[in-house]
C-alpha cells in the first residue's frame, strides 16, 4: 500500500502538493552581503517595448516564456511574449508545469493569482485542487568557479506558496502552476482561466488549456534517486534527526518527483552489539524512514557504510565484513529487503586499494550483497573488479565507460549530474541522456545539505563553494521545491514516454499485421534518431552530458515528447489497447 498524507485536512489535494512547505522566511532576503562580494549580472533583455495605453492604464503586462528559461526580476519581456495564452499537454497521472510572469509598469500591491476548475468540451473536470499555484522566489546564489570567486547572482530558485505579493515598478515576477492530471482523467482538452488580481482592483484573465493525452505512462526499470541526509542541518551539531512525520513528507516528495530509490549518506547512529559471535544492530533510529521508503516504492535504499562511526561494532578493517553482515541481517530480521551497500567515494581519483580490499571483505561476508561505489573517470571503469556490482560514474561518463561496464555485466549508474542549477540540463540528464546510454540508475548530490549550519539562508557564507546545496529547502511545513527539482521530474517523465513507446514496439512484434508492423517501425526509428543524437564521446571542452544538451533549444524537449506521444497513441490504436 502506497504511503499517503492522510492527516492533511484536504483529502482531494494530491499528495505531491500536500507535503510541500510554503515559503522561505522573510529574513532570508535581508542578509548582509559579505565584504568583497560583487554581483554578477547575466546578460538579459532589459529594453522595454513601446507600451500601449491599455497596458499603461492597467499598470502591468503578463508574458510567457518556456518554463526552463530563467526569468529574473530585471527581465523585460519582448512584444511577442506579451499576453499569450497558456497551454500544455500531459498524460494521465502526470504533473506538468505551466508558467507566466507579470512585469510591473508601476508599483503593484498585493498581486494574487487564482485558477478555477478546468473543463473539457464533454463536461469533464480537472478540479482546482489538482492545480498548485506558486510564485518564484529569487535568491542570492554564490557563483561557483574554480578557483573560487567572490561573486553572486540573483537567481530564480524556489517555488513559494504566497497569498499575495508586491511587485516594484520595472520588475518581473514569475508564477508557476503545476497541474496534476488524475489517473482516471478522460482524454481531451480541458480549459479554464487564470485570474491575476491587483489591490487597485484590476483583474486580468488568462486562458489555460491542458491537453490530456489518452496515455498512461509506464515507468522504466531505471532507478532514480537522490543522496539524502536524515538530519535537520539547521540545528546545532550534532544535528537533530527529522521527525518521523517530516521524513514521511520527504519520502512522498521524492516519490511524487519520480524517485524510486534513495542513497542514504548520513543517518542517526544505529547501536550495534555482538551476540553469539554475530553483529546485530538496533535499527529503531532509522525504522520510520525505511518503512516510509518501502511504503512509497523507494525500496530499502542504498546505505553508506564507508564511515566507521556508522558501524558501532566496528573494530578495525578486519571486522568490516562481519559488521556489514550484521547490518544486512538486521534489515532482514525486520522483514525488510536487503539494502544496497555503498562503500568508498571517488577513490579511483585518490587511493582505490582500500576500497578494493573493503569490497572484497564485504563480498566475502555477504556474497549476496549488491555493492556500489562512485567512479570519477570512465577510464577507471575496471578498477574495482571483481567485487563491485554497480559502477556509479560522475559527469565524465562517456560511451567507452558505458560499453565496458555493459561487457563486464555490471550495472551502469551515474551519481553526479549537472548540479542543482541548470533546469534544461537536469531534465536532459534524467531523461534523454539516461535513455540513450541505457543507465540502470541515476543519482544526484544532494537532496539538501548546508556547510554553515547556523546560516541556513546565506549561500555566501564560508569560503569557496556555495554554502547551500540541494533541490529543496527544509521548512517547518515541508520541503520547499526549487525550479530544478521540477525539471528533474520532467526528465524522469521524458524517460517514461520513451519506455512506454518501447513497450508498445515490443508488444507489436507479436502481431502479424502490416499496419502494426509499420507503426512499430516508425516508432523505433524515432527513438533511434533521438538516442543517436546524443554525443557521448569522451570529455573535451565540455562534459559529455553537456555536449548535446547545450545545443538543444528549450522548445525541442516538448517537441520530441509530443512526437513520442503521437507514436504511442498510434500504436495503442492499432494494437487495440487504447483506454477510453
Amino acid at each position: 500500500m502506497a504511503l499517503s498524507v492522510a492527516s492533511c485536512a484536504a483529502p482531494n489535494i494530491p499528495d505531491g502538493f500536500q507535503v510541500l512547505g510554503d515559503r522561505v522566511p522573510e529574513e532570508a532576503g535581508a542578509l548582509p552581503i559579505p565584504e568583497g562580494f560583487t554581483e554578477h549580472r547575466p546578460e538579459i533583455n532589459e529594453v522595454a517595448p513601446a507600451w500601449t495605453e491599455d497596458e499603461i492604464d492597467r499598470g502591468y503586462v503578463t508574458f510567457t516564456a518556456n518554463w526552463m528559461e530563467k526569468i529574473y526580476p530585471r527581465t523585460v519581456p519582448g512584444r511577442t511574449q506579451i499576453g499569450a495564452d497558456l497551454a500544455a499537454f500531459c498524460s494521465r497521472g502526470e504533473y506538468e508545469p505551466v508558467t507566466f510572469s507579470v512585469h510591473a509598469l508601476r508599483d503593484l500591491q498585493a498581486i494574487q493569482v487564482t485558477v478555477g476548475d478546468l473543463r473539457s468540451d464533454a463536461g469533464r473536470v480537472i478540479r482546482r485542487s489538482d492545480l498548485d499555484v506558486r510564485s518564484v522566489r529569487c535568491w542570492r546564489r554564490r557563483v561557483w568557479k574554480n578557483p573560487p570567486v567572490s561573486q553572486y547572482e540573483i537567481r530564480p530558485w524556489f517555488l513559494e506558496k504566497r497569498d499575495a505579493l508586491d511587485v516594484p515598478a520595472g520588475r518581473s515576477q514569475r508564477f508557476w502552476i503545476t497541474v496534476r492530471v488524475p489517473e482516471n482523467a478522460k482524454a481531451g482538452t480541458y480549459r479554464g482561466q487564470i485570474s491575476v488580481h491587483e489591490a487597485a482592483g484590476g483583474v486580468t484573465k488568462l486562458s489555460l488549456a491542458i491537453e490530456v493525452l489518452p496515455i498512461t505512462l509506464k515507468a522504466p526499470p531505471t532507478r532514480h534517486g537522490m543522496y539524502y541526509h536524515m538530519f535537520d542541518e539547521s540545528t546545532p551539531r550534532p544535528h537533530a534527526p527529522y521527525s518521523a512525520d517530516y521524513l514521511a513528507k520527504e519520502v512522498v516528495n521524492m516519490r511524487e518527483h519520480g524517485m524510486n530509490t534513495v542513497a542514504v549518506m548520513l543517518y542517526p547512529a544505529t547501536p550495534g552489539r555482538v551476540e553469539d559471535g554475530q553483529v546485530k544492530y538496533d535499527l529503531d533510529p532509522v525504522a520510520p524512514f525505511v518503512r516510509s521508503c518501502l511504503a512509497s516504492g523507494l525500496g530499502p535504499g542504498i546505505w553508506n557504510l564507508t564511515v566507521d562511526e556508522f558501524l558501532p561494532a566496528y573494530k578495525g578493517p578486519k571486522s568490516l565484513g562481519a559488521n556489514i553482515r550484521g547490518f544486512v541481517d538486521s534489515f532482514r530480521a525486520r522483514g525488510w529487503p536487503a539494502p544496497v551497500v555503498s562503500f568508498g567515494d571517488e577513490s579511483d581519483a585518490t587511493d582505490h586499494f582500500q576500497t578494493v580490499r573493503s569490497l572484497g571483505l564485504i563480498k566475502g561476508a555477504v556474497p549476496e550483497a549488491t555493492t556500489i561505489t562512485t567512479i570519477v573517470f570512465p577510464k577507471n571503469s575496471e578498477m574495482f573488479e571483481p567485487h563491485l556490482d554497480i559502477r556509479a560514474f560522475s559527469s565524465y561518463l562517456d560511451q567507452g565507460g558505458a560499453d565496458r561496464t555493459r561487457r563486464a555485466g555490471r550495472q551502469l549508474w551515474m551519481y553526479s549530474g549537472p548540479s542543482e542549477g541548470p533546469r534544461k540540463a537536469n531534465r536532459f540528464y534524467r531523461g534523454l541522456w539516461a535513455a540513450a546510454l541505457g543507465l540502470d540508475g541515476v543519482l544526484d548530490w544532494v537532496y539538501f545539505t548546508v556547510k554553515a549550519h547556523d546560516r541556513l539562508y546565506d549561500d555566501l557564507a564560508g569560503p569557496g563553494r556555495p554554502n547551500h546545496r540541494g533541490w529543496v529547502l527544509p521548512s517547518k511545513g515541508g520541503p520547499i521545491p526549487t525550479l530544478s527539482w521540477e525539471a528533474t521530474r520532467e526528465g524522469i517523465d521524458d524517460g517514461k514516454y520513451f519506455h512506454t513507446l518501447e513497450r508498445l514496439i515490443e508488444e507489436a512484434r507479436g502481431v502479424d499485421e502490416a499496419s502494426v508492423t509499420a507503426a512499430a517501425r516508425r516508432g523505433k526509428g524515432l527513438l533511434e534518431r533521438l538516442y543517436s543524437s546524443v554525443d557521448a564521446a569522451p570529455f573535451g571542452d565540455r562534459y559529455p552530458m553537456h555536449r548535446t544538451c547545450d545545443e538543444m533549444s528549450y522548445e525541442s524537449f516538448d517537441a520530441f515528447r509530443y512526437e513520442v506521444a503521437q507514436h504511442i497513441i498510434d500504436l495503442q490504436k492499432k494494437l487495440g489497447t487504447r483506454t477510453r
